[in-house]
């Protein structure tokens, strides 16, 4: 009896540590609950914010130059713009004959090229062969309407920090790449314009490499015009490749010079000549021999133009010396 009474009193005990082991193991649980509670509202109050918060988009791609954006994973800014243009032209005189399908008409244009108000006059004295020219008359090539988007722009712009200072890139096109006789038909089936290249350079420091605007060419005294073709008078040709390199002195001065591709055309008894013209006789007025009497193209360049423009800056404006060496 004594045996069974301690064997009893034995299992009693361990119902008893059973009982009191209950209310632990209930404590872990409700605790592990309450902590995964505290995490998913912690996650809740996360998500609250994110969607609360402004996208991170706005300030990340942000650029470093207006209009710009930065293209994910580099230091690269990006800038991509331009505009539509439709240009519509109606000439009462004096306009390009009909086929050649261009809205450009100043000093880039056919203003030059076209009579306004004369009537079938010869010119005397005119360096060409025969020492005479006739004048088309301008009745006959007036009420010409033309229509045209060629002078819609696109322009594609970057700029990359480096150790010298930033690197900066221009591409600019146009679609004015079509004149004289690639210009005609145009519209016989579509209008099958062609990209023409305006600007194309790259930047770093105070060096520029490419096609870009002339050395001479001061574009804030330039005036705003509606003529694609620009003012006649204008100081040089407008775009064009050079190597140039401006120094940034006191006192708001500063000094460029440049390397710019020459252009150059010489009126002579047998015609005119550019840099790159093809002197083959059937070009021009050499009947009856097989090369010109000049032999070789007096045109040609060995050398680039070499300009060099002084600017003083001024609150009220600036003031620009300008001069070219050619050969």
């Amino acid at each position: 009896m004594t045996r069974k009474r301690k064997i009893g009193a034995l299992g009693g005990l361990a119902a008893i540590a059973l009982l009191a082991g209950l209310p632990q193991a209930q404590a872990d649980e409700l605790a592990d609950l309450r902590a995964n509670q505290q995490l998913l509202q912690q996650r809740l109050d996360q998500l609250a914010q994110a969607a609360a918060a402004p996208p991170p988009s706005a300030d990340v791609l942000k650029g470093s130059f207006p209009r710009s954006i930065l293209i994910p994973g580099t230091d690269t800014s990006l800038s991509i713009g331009g505009f539509i243009d439709e240009t519509l032209d109606y000439w009462f005189s004096g306009g390009p004959p009909n086929g050649n399908q261009t809205t450009t008409i100043g000093e880039n244009g056919v203003l030059l090229s076209v009579p306004l108000d004369v009537h079938g006059q010869r010119v005397p004295g005119f360096p060409t062969p025969g020492n005479v020219v006739p004048v088309q008359t301008a009745h006959s090539r007036g009420h010409v309407f033309s229509q045209s988007p060629r002078e819609s722009r696109l322009r594609i712009e970057t700029r990359t920090p480096s150790a010298w200072g930033p690197v900066g890139t221009v591409m600019e096109f146009d679609w004015a790449g079509t004149n004289g006789a690639s210009g005609q038909n145009l519209l016989h089936v579509s209008d099958n314009l062609i990209p023409r290249l305006r600007l194309a350079y790259a930047t770093i420091g105070g060096l520029l490499v490419g096609q870009a605007y002339g050395n001479t060419v001061d574009l804030a005294a330039n005036p705003e015009t509606l003529d694609f073709g620009g003012d006649v008078g204008q100081w040089g040709v407008v775009r064009i490749p050079q190597v140039r390199y401006t120094f940034e002195t006191p006192l708001g001065t500063s000094i460029s010079v440049s390397a710019e591709a020459p252009d150059t055309d010489i009126w002579t008894p047998v015609g005119m000549f550019e840099q790159d013209s093809n002197i083959n006789c059937a070009n021009y007025s050499c009947s009856g021999t097989t090369t010109l009497p000049l032999g070789v193209n007096p045109a040609k360049n060995t050398a680039p133009d070499v300009t060099a423009v002084l600017q003083v800056t001024r609150p009220w404006g600036h003031l620009q010396l300008k001069g070219v060496v050619r050969d």
